[in-house]
């Protein structure tokens, strides 16, 4: 049976619906706890390419929400460094696309 993160209150909410939930908590700083957040990550990116659904970005931005804090990096600091690179290279907004040569 495959281990994954899940949202903290899902623990609860099975139990409550079955009876009985077997789960382990990570310690939010250890490097374990961040591979789960990755792993997590990318579980929702897949998701929202199958479904284009909205709800599954905001899955993606709790888990961006996370990572930021356990690199300590505080959530406006992190838009700082989107506004930098909107600065330096622009947004998407435009919509331009380019062709490249395979690497």
């Amino acid at each position: 049976m495959k281990e994954k993160l899940v949202r903290d209150a899902i623990p609860s909410i099975i139990a409550r619906e079955k009876g009985k939930v077997e789960y382990r908590k990570l310690s939010n700083q250890s490097e374990e706890y961040y591979k789960f957040l990755k792993n997590k990550l990318q579980e929702e990116v897949d998701e929202y390419f199958e479904s284009d659904a909205i709800i599954e970005i905001a899955d993606i931005y709790e888990v961006i929400i996370n990572i930021l804090n356990y690199r300590n990096i505080p959530l406006n600091e992190f838009e700082k460094i989107i506004e930098y690179k909107r600065y330096k290279k622009g947004s998407f907004n435009c919509g331009f696309c380019m062709k490249f040569e395979d690497q």
